[in-house]
């Protein structure tokens, strides 16, 4: 609307005072908004929600298979991880048992480094896995003896090229896994055998 010739920023007759309580519900409802898909597993985009790394140790409490242990936090607490940029074989798929042995067998009874890199949508760390006194990841490790794939659709570090080549090592030295002629990616069995 005009006053005396000019514009007075109102909008249909109500007046700035309306205009500017709209803009205000707007304001505070987009802050609502991401305040609620901040919280959400997995944050806006579902997947993961990626932050600066955070790093913790303790003792690994459980291994649940070839890429997820509980650890139990030297501060107290515990969280679940899962290793970042790989795959292993299910348990009930051929080799997945094999895995988890492993990856038992290098963290039992040792303190454990954990470099947090996001979280899942399950909440889990997503993380990088040190055994104490040791300068290669168990995730590298798990990755060099064949025992995991690369996770090619989420291992995006600068490091995963190298992880790349040490998968390609493996297969061609026929080690764990890649002793199978074939043997079926995680994902892949995952699609063929759904959880009920």
């Amino acid at each position: 609307m005009t006053r005396g010739g000019r514009y007075d920023g109102s909008i249909k007759g109500k007046g700035r005072r309306g205009f500017k309580g709209r803009r205000l519900f707007l304001i505070l409802l987009l802050f609502v908004a991401a305040a609620f898909f901040e919280r959400a597993p997995g944050g806006f985009f579902g997947r993961v929600r990626p932050f600066a790394a955070a790093v913790s140790g303790g003792l690994v409490s459980r291994v649940h298979d070839g890429d997820t242990v509980t650890l139990a936090l030297a501060g107290g607490g515990t969280v679940m991880a899962r290793l970042y940029g790989l795959d292993a074989p299910e348990l009930k798929q051929p080799y997945g048992q094999a895995a988890r042995r492993f990856l038992r067998e290098k963290v039992e009874g040792r303190t454990v480094r954990l470099e947090e890199r996001e979280r899942d949508q399950y909440g889990r760390a997503v993380a990088l896995l040190f055994v104490e006194g040791e300068a290669v990841s168990l995730n590298e490790m798990m990755l060099v003896s064949g025992q995991a794939w690369v996770y090619r659709r989420y291992c995006d570090a600068e490091f995963c090229a190298a992880w790349l080549a040490a998968e390609k090592e493996a297969r061609k030295n026929k080690l764990g896994l890649w002793r199978d002629k074939k043997p079926v990616p995680p994902w892949q069995w995952r699609r063929r055998h759904p959880r009920p």
